[in-house]
């Protein structure tokens, strides 16, 4: 079992070239060895400067930053994020293993697994990525990720595209075929109540299994309340005839991919087919976010990731 405060773990692993030692990493780690790791990969990683500032906040720690080490050399990384008061890391945000590993899935399984045990949870695993998926490069970050992941308990996959809006693309002008207002909470509520019936999200049905729906609509209002952004933002989306179309809720979500970028709740609330025009005219609401560096993360629960697409009907 591996031991507390960067302790090395008993049991070694044999390879190719000598015995690779998992382990997490010492407080003084933290602030050398660890930080200037670096990550070629096509894929989003934590920089030295994010490692800082998070580990400053607490929200990375020695107990949740493992690394494989071969003699003097690391040779594999794996951080976990959560909040300043969390028990368990909530995210993992970060998986990497040198490319001069002969088999990285399998160093990579080993450290997922032997942080699982430590942990006695499986967090979440954020794999976003720089490029498209069709490069041969991108999908070999990809395939040898995915497989430690899944050896490592973590099964259920989501795949979401990612989509961002620069000031230079302009704003379509307005159709004319929704209206947009601000609510309160308790407008939302049934909202939130009506968008989960017949979701297509994975962690929806899987909420709604467990807890009626108007828990269910709370959990979500109150955490998007807790993420960083102007409440005043939120927008229902109705038609000229004041029938409810959705709503738009732009707020920043909790993941060191993504913490400065604004990302917004887009959903359809309605029976009938939503046409494109109108999704289009949702993801165009009329708001600002700000242009000042984002704010630290702040979201206190691990659900963010299922809300960053829209669900169409019909």
């Amino acid at each position: 079992m591996p031991a507390l405060h960067g302790e090395p773990v008993v049991d070694d692993l044999q390879r190719k070239g000598g015995l690779v030692r998992i382990r997490h990493a010492t407080p003084a780690e933290m602030h050398a060895t660890v930080r200037h790791f670096t990550v070629r990969d096509p894929v989003v990683f934590v920089d030295a400067d994010q490692f800082r500032e998070e580990t400053a906040a607490n929200r990375m720690r020695p107990e949740w930053t493992w690394l494989a080490e071969e003699g003097s050399r690391i040779v594999g990384r794996a951080l976990w994020w959560g909040r300043e008061d969390s028990e368990r890391p909530l995210t993992l945000d970060c998986l990497h293993v040198l490319p001069d590993v002969p088999d990285r899935v399998a160093l990579a399984t080993e450290l997922l697994s032997r942080a699982h045990a430590e942990f006695a949870a499986t967090p979440e695993y954020q794999l976003i990525l720089r490029e498209r998926d069709d490069d041969p490069a991108v999908a070999d970050a990809v395939a040898w990720r995915s497989a430690a992941a899944k050896a490592a308990g973590l099964t259920d996959v989501i795949k979401r595209l990612r989509y961002e809006w620069t000031p230079t693309a302009g704003l379509p002008a307005p159709s004319g075929r929704l209206l947009f207002r601000p609510a309160t909470d308790e407008e939302f509520l049934p909202v939130f109540r009506r968008i989960a019936v017949g979701s297509l999200d994975v962690a929806t049905p899987q909420e709604l299994a467990v807890m009626d729906a108007d828990s269910q609509a709370r959990a979500d209002l109150e955490f998007y309340r807790s993420c960083p952004g102007e409440r005043s933002w939120w927008r229902l989306a109705e038609t000229p005839d004041g029938e409810l179309v959705g709503l738009a809720i732009p707020r920043r979500l909790p993941t060191i991919a993504t913490w400065a970028t604004s990302a917004s709740y887009l959903s359809c609330a309605g029976e009938d087919t939503l046409t494109t025009s109108s999704a289009t005219s949702l993801v165009s609401t009329p708001l600002r976010a700000p242009t000042a560096s984002p704010p630290p993360r702040t979201c206190p629960t691990p659900r963010w990731p299922r809300r960053s697409s829209a669900r169409t009907t019909g």
